[in-house]
């Protein structure tokens, strides 16, 4: 009799435990509903079950899903129709990024480095023409704005909000050329006047350092699980120094002759220096769409 009553508790939970281990549903049977001939069994019948930890047993309420090709992004997703709609493989971790802004038109090839961090290489481009204006001379200026980025991106907590630092391979630069004076009249060049036949025309350039650091904050991540279009927006600054201005006269014969030109070309220089101080720190706006393929 106590062996009946024995396996009347094992037999049970056997069952049910045997059914979730197989992944069948099997029917609960009480132990009221087992004849005493049901319930003899020979031990070689009941199933040897491995010990089982319940959370083998159970779908985790959180799931964990790691890019299949880089290792480099994980994130966690809670609804089973999510996880059903990441596409986990073809997505390499690289992204490229079209862009405008205040450095000019071009792109960025964005590569995830380490979870969270990503580097970022590319190009940007534009001229455009603006006036400066010394205390006796304007001027029309080609700004040719450009550079090469190097830069890394932190994203702190897995966030789309980034945190961005590198160099810049800088190329802007302003070329000037003063506003034709009338041939056959003077013009002022620091604090003494100059007939113009004396001096010709009045060329030069404005050149900043060749290498700029750069800080900034952005938002996006190009190359973020399971995302292949989206946007992003750069603001920053870009340390480009102070510029180097650099004028001369184009008439050969007489601005040679004549050293005092140079000299006050030297004052003017000081004040086209003062004009373009402002910019020594560049702002940085750079509006994209990225592409992770």
């Amino acid at each position: 009799m106590i062996r009946y009553v024995k396996l009347l508790q094992v037999i049970p939970a056997t069952i049910v435990s045997w059914g979730i281990y197989s992944g069948l549903t099997a029917p609960v049977v009480s132990a009221s509903e087992l004849t005493p001939q049901q319930a003899t069994v020979e031990q070689h019948q009941i199933p040897e079950i491995d010990s089982i930890k319940a959370e083998d047993l159970l779908m985790p309420s959180e799931t964990e899903i790691l890019l299949s090709e880089s290792w480099q992004f994980t994130q966690k997703i809670d609804d089973p129709e999510e996880i059903a709609q990441v596409p986990l493989l073809g997505i390499s971790g690289w992204a490229i990024v079209p862009k405008a802004g205040t450095l000019g038109i071009g792109a960025d090839v964005v590569k995830g480095i380490v979870p969270n961090v990503n580097g970022r290489v590319g190009f940007s481009g534009l001229g455009i023409g603006v006036e400066i204006s010394s205390d006796n001379i304007d001027y029309d200026g080609d700004v040719n704005l450009g550079g090469i980025p190097l830069l890394v991106d932190f994203h702190p907590f897995f966030s789309s909000f980034r945190v961005t630092g590198g160099l810049v391979i800088n190329n802007n630069k302003i070329d000037l050329d003063a506003k034709g004076p009338d041939p056959d009249g003077t013009i002022r060049i620091g604090d003494r006047d100059f007939q113009v036949s004396d001096v010709g025309d009045i060329k030069g350039e404005v050149e900043f350092n060749d290498v700029a650091p750069y800080i900034g904050i952005g938002f996006g991540n190009p190359v973020r699980l399971g995302k292949s279009w989206g946007f992003s927006i750069d603001l920053g600054v870009m340390f480009q120094g102070a510029g180097d201005v650099s004028l001369r006269a184009t008439n050969p014969s007489q601005a040679g002759i004549d050293a005092g030109i140079n000299a006050q070309l030297e004052r003017e220089e000081e004040d086209i220096q003062d004009e373009v101080d402002w910019i020594q720190v560049y702002p940085i706006l750079q509006i994209g769409v990225t592409y992770q393929f």
